[in-house]
């Protein structure tokens, strides 16, 4: 009596963990500004053709080299990796707005951020990195930590 209800304890347990653990989402997605097919699904054979379109389909987004004219917001713990810092651009030149707005636990690596009033905003303590990237032309700030309820301050 006492293994058929340890048993269906373990049973009960595992079955509980299916229900309790989300869907995974895809290891890699990948990013491709001159992709030439028509199909996007973030594979290497059908890369997503804009960053925007990569976020939240998962954790670790490659993009190839390429303009990326767009604004983007990484989300909690994702890795935005560039294939070639001086090829991936996300060029926001001329223009208003953040270029990045990093998540917590995020990452930007070898990419170059242009303009935008703030090239790349990640928030203060929050554990986001930002590593082999050119941030330059912001209107304002090329990187700001941001405390919470924080407003840039007079500028120099």
């Amino acid at each position: 009596m006492t293994n058929t209800k340890i048993n269906f304890s373990l049973l009960l347990g595992l079955l509980s963990i299916f229900f309790i653990i989300k869907p995974t989402q895809a290891a890699y997605v990948y990013v491709d500004a001159n992709g030439v097919n028509s199909s996007e699904d973030g594979s290497v054979e059908y890369p997503f053709h804009t960053i925007s379109r990569a976020l939240g389909q998962g954790e670790q987004i490659l993009v190839k080299s390429g303009n990326y004219n767009e604004e983007i917001t990484l989300p909690e713990n994702a890795t935005l990796l560039g294939e070639d810092k001086n090829t991936v651009i996300i060029d926001r030149e001329g223009q208003e707005g953040t270029a990045v707005t990093m998540g917590k636990n995020s990452a930007i690596e070898n990419v170059t951020v242009r303009g935008g009033n703030y090239s790349i905003v990640a928030p203060a303590f929050k554990k986001s990195t930002i590593r082999d990237c050119v941030v330059e032309k912001s209107k304002r700030i090329g990187v700001w930590i941001k405390k919470k309820q924080q407003s840039p301050g007079k500028q120099c």
